[in-house]
């Protein structure tokens, strides 16, 4: 998506575990990084 200044929005995906913070640019990056017993949920969960 472009705005009116030409800039380009960008999905960033937020996840704190244990007061560490981390980033992922979609999902699909946060569910390779972290296990589905570190989230309690698996990708298919987030996705829908």
């Amino acid at each position: 998506m472009a705005n009116v200044t030409g800039k380009q929005e960008r999905m960033v995906v937020h996840l704190e575990i244990d007061g560490q913070h981390g980033y992922c640019g979609n999902l699909k990056a946060l569910c390779d990084h972290w296990d589905k017993d570190a989230l309690g949920v698996g990708y298919a969960y987030l996705r829908d």
